[in-house]
């Protein structure tokens, strides 16, 4: 360790320098405290400095000040002062003035070796100290430059994505008008030439021609739906109305088609509560949930709508008897073209239902989840919109 010594007296900076020597120390020695500043302002300055209070042209304390003013650009100098001085007050001016620790004379070799010791041991530490910042630092900017870059490729990856989908959903809207134009004529043609059709054989294959051109219409139909839907392009129309009535003429509407398999639809209203809808889209929504129950629930069975309110305003709930979805299948239903299995497979449909249903109540602002406990069970759709009491 280089230690700085700085004494106007030739027999004290004398032993003291000889010491530190003979402790295996560099030494380098001043006569006074202007040497000892021009010393110790360098970038290249001892680490530990010894000086005497009273010398001349600048002394101890001045010098103690000076170094800490000028701390923030270097490495850390630990100080003594060496005085003869042992007054309280004495030492708290010098303490106070920047000093670590003094040493009063006549010394103890052995103490002031200790607090040498000791000095060096604090200076270690503090290098380890600083040490240990510098790696966090450095390793707190790469980290940031890391998070930069990672937050970069997010957006340049998110900004491809959605370039991608955005071209999905106008390759989709293009083929769909494609697929209707020839569509139409068919569809519309095809049941004039079934009724005029006497020959059985070839009403059957004109049947399957038609029910097949149905499937496909409805299947561009969905397709276009979903990516209008998805295109963040979609207006919403909406209007406050009643749940209630709205619900009851859904209904109503449904009552024919549950009447043939003598299921019966109970609707319950626990609260009442008003909700701003496009009755179109949400007519489309409960139509589906409702015709799905009809469809998947056995002859003589029960359905329940429950309408009440929740902690996001509105709870409607399409609860059914029928045949269930096991706890695998309930997380996937709502994805597109997914159909649970080969029991709930049809020509009528096209596996996008349930997920046109959950992106409309989406930009409605809620949410819809399946709920079953297994198959037998029945399962029980929930739509949680946003809503408020009626006054």
């Amino acid at each position: 360790m280089e230690i700085l010594v700085a004494d106007d007296d030739k027999t004290t900076l004398k032993i003291v320098s000889k010491n530190l020597s003979k402790w295996g120390h560099s030494v380098v020695c001043c006569r006074d405290g202007r040497e000892a500043w021009d010393i110790l302002s360098k970038k290249d300055r001892p680490r530990l400095a010894v000086l005497d209070w009273n010398m001349p042209r600048l002394n101890g304390v001045e010098v103690c000040k000076r170094i800490r003013s000028i701390d923030e650009d270097f490495d850390y100098v630990y100080l003594f002062l060496l005085t003869g001085r042992k007054s309280k007050s004495d030492i708290i001016k010098g303490l106070s003035a920047g000093a670590d620790d003094y040493i009063t004379k006549p010394f103890n070799k052995s103490e002031f070796r200790t607090r040498i010791n000791t000095a060096i041991r604090i200076l270690k530490l503090q290098n380890s100290a600083q040490r240990e910042i510098e790696q966090r630092r450095k390793a707190e900017k790469e980290l940031e430059k890391l998070n930069q870059t990672l937050e970069d490729r997010v957006l340049e990856r998110t900004a491809e994505v959605n370039k991608l989908l955005n071209q999905k959903n106008r390759f989709i809207n293009q083929l769909g008008h494609d697929l209707k134009t020839p569509l139409t004529p068919m569809t519309a043609l095809l049941p004039l030439v079934l009724n005029k059709t006497e020959d059985p054989a070839m009403r059957r294959m004109l049947t399957l021609i038609d029910e097949n051109a149905g499937y496909i219409k409805n299947l561009v139909d969905k397709t276009i739906e979903l990516a209008n839907l998805n295109s963040n392009k979609y207006s919403l129309k909406k209007e406050l109305v009643s749940p209630s009535s709205f619900l009851q003429t859904i209904i109503q509407s449904l009552h024919i088609e549950a009447k043939k398999k003598r299921i019966s639809i109970e609707f319950i209203e626990k609260d009442s509560v008003c909700i701003e809808i496009d009755v179109v889209l949400m007519r489309e929504v409960i139509d589906n949930l409702v015709s799905n129950a009809i469809k998947f629930t056995p002859d003589n069975g029960t359905i329940q709508i429950v309408l009440s309110r929740s902690p996001e305003g509105v709870s409607v709930d399409i609860k059914d008897n029928g045949i269930g979805i096991e706890q695998e299948n309930l997380s996937s239903i709502f994805d597109e073209f997914y159909k649970v299995d080969s029991s709930r497979s049809d020509r009528a449909s096209c596996g996008l239902g349930l997920s046109i249903s959950k992106r409309i109540v989406a930009e409605h602002g809620g949410n819809i989840v399946a709920s079953s406990e297994g198959l037998g069970k029945g399962t029980t759709m929930s739509i949680m919109l946003p809503g408020k009491v009626c006054v």
